[in-house]
């Protein structure tokens, strides 16, 4: 592979055209499937961590090698998770039934605001885990909470629109992305 890379850089410096394959608008390291967070394998059957409920491990021992890695972002993702529920609930309990009537406007009712913040939080975690794994499936969670978030506020007083358009490039849906850009 490095004689291969130098060869390559000997014709690039006497000014001989290198063959590149062209962009075929798919990267190649995303993963549609789940992958042991550990060893990096594919079994048919994989454990998720049950306080956060994303990472997967093939068997206990792979869980118990990744735990010191794992612990801190596990921990932060729970309790946003917690806190994403909690506010839920307490948005649900309360008599104005702001999910069926302000749709839109949310970041315009101060009740909602910590609702809105907390769904943040939690988009963002799952961005960040599936960019470091380069998992499909957390993406597509992670687009669909700013999706939510647009739907809920369509001012977008929190910034996620200009996240949308990086995660669906990422994804490879390059016309998805023409078309929320346009």
């Amino acid at each position: 592979r490095c004689r291969a890379i130098m060869e390559e850089l000997a014709r690039l410096l006497r000014g001989e055209p290198i063959e590149i394959d062209p962009y075929k608008g798919v990267d190649p390291n995303l993963s549609d499937d789940w992958k042991c967070f550990c060893c990096w394998e594919r079994p048919e059957k994989l454990s998720t961590c049950s306080l956060c409920c994303i990472a997967r491990y093939c068997n206990r021992a792979c869980q118990k090698s990744a735990y010191k890695e794992h612990k801190a972002e596990c921990k932060e993702y729970s309790d946003l998770f917690v806190t994403l529920q909690r506010e839920e609930e307490k948005l649900r309990s309360l008599p104005a039934r702001y999910f069926d009537t302000a749709e839109g406007h949310f970041w315009g009712i101060l009740d909602t605001r910590d609702y809105m913040r907390a769904r943040l939080g939690v988009a963002n975690a799952i961005k960040s885990m599936g960019h470091f794994k380069e998992y499909r499936p957390l993406r597509e969670k992670a687009l669909s909470h700013y999706l939510g978030l647009l739907r809920l506020c369509d001012r977008d007083n929190l910034g996620v629109r200009m996240k949308v358009p990086f995660i669906l490039l990422e994804l490879n849906r390059d016309e998805h992305c023409f078309s929320f850009i346009k």
